[in-house]
């Protein structure tokens, strides 16, 4: 086994949007190399990694000399990996992330919180491709449209063909090859991150929300930013600032479908909405709300609003894995707040 640390000066630039998901978080961008598809017949032979620390980032790769020696580089990424509380990937959801797990299960080997938030940049970029102009998320055609050109040229593919000679020959110049499309790869998804400024609409999900209410008692603002929505064990929480008004009484609601408790002497109030579970067609899990108990048209949600459509039926989609649909569901809190203070 061999590992490889490069020590770069210079930091990766999130996207609002991305610090927004992130919320201080420690992250983790992660590439692997396999000898094939299947996470039950084939080896993880090279993992990549990036992340910063303090004014630099760090870049390490652990690489198996032979496909015998998996174990030793998932046990050296595993005790790289555990600090971390962010993965981030492309199409990791789909393959990196599932693969990694197979072959820590196929090892016994003791791996990372299976509950870790993971971005996957792909899955990101399908709900809101609308906003590119580009033929298709493939990686390189991604990277071609920021404008991003590679020394390396191989495919995925001719990586496991060059692997596959290296372990006869022990070549040091196939295994600069293998090692410099691995480094690419996980380089520039430091890069590719920046794809997210490239969607306008996606400011406005990236700010402090402000609703101005008028009820009985005057004028109240409530405040809060997105990223103070969380989800756990199928409950939805948020928790915002409100303004001052004199002599307002608590606001307490608890139904079936929400809660909400507005205290004006604390100047904040929380709102907690169960959510339902359940797979979307891609048998992806998801969690969603059913609008008509909250008497909400799903005409309001449309396709030409979000670039997808995030309702089916009568049900909205608040998430999909742990990945929030900031853009619908706020819009769907927001007209909430302003019903209850109707």
């Amino acid at each position: 086994m061999k590992v490889k640390t490069y020590f770069l000066k210079e930091q990766v630039i999130l996207p609002q949007y991305l610090k927004m998901i992130l919320n201080s978080q420690k992250y983790c961008i992660v590439d692997i190399e396999t000898t094939g598809l299947s996470k039950i017949y084939h080896h993880v032979i090279l993992i990549g990694i990036l992340y910063p620390v303090d004014d630099h980032l760090v870049l390490k790769q652990f690489f198996a000399e032979d496909p015998k020696e998996e174990a030793l580089i998932l046990e050296a990424f595993e005790a790289e990996f555990k600090d971390f509380d962010t993965l981030i990937t492309y199409n990791g959801v789909t393959f990196d992330y599932p693969f990694l797990i197979g072959r820590f299960k196929k090892h016994n080997v003791p791996f990372f919180n299976l509950a870790i938030q993971h971005i996957d940049i792909l899955q990101h970029l399908r709900r809101y491709k609308h906003h590119l102009d580009i033929p298709n998320l493939k990686l390189k055609t991604v990277e071609t449209y920021l404008g991003i050109f590679r020394e390396d040229e191989i495919s995925g593919k001719e990586s496991v063909d060059l692997y596959n000679q290296y372990t006869l020959s022990r070549s040091i110049d196939l295994e600069n090859k293998i090692l410099l499309h691995n480094y690419e790869d996980i380089y520039y998804l430091g890069k590719i991150i920046s794809v997210f400024n490239h969607f306008p609409r996606l400011q406005k999900y990236e700010m402090d929300q402000s609703l101005l209410f008028d009820t009985f008692e005057g004028s109240i603002r409530l405040s809060y930013h997105p990223s103070a929505v969380k989800i756990s064990k199928n409950i939805l929480t948020l928790k915002g600032k409100t303004s001052a008004l004199d002599k307002a009484l608590e606001k307490v609601y608890y139904l079936s479908h929400y809660q909400f408790q507005w205290q004006p002497d604390q100047r904040s109030f929380e709102l907690t909405i169960p959510l339902f579970q359940g797979l979307t067609m891609a048998e992806d899990k998801c969690y969603f709300v059913d609008l008509s108990a909250f008497n909400i048209s799903p005409d309001l949600f449309t396709k030409d609003t979000y670039g997808y459509l995030p309702v089916s039926g009568q049900y909205l989609v608040i998430a999909i894995h742990k990945d929030i649909y900031h853009a619908a569901l706020i819009d769907f809190i927001n007209i909430l707040l302003g019903n209850i203070f109707m």
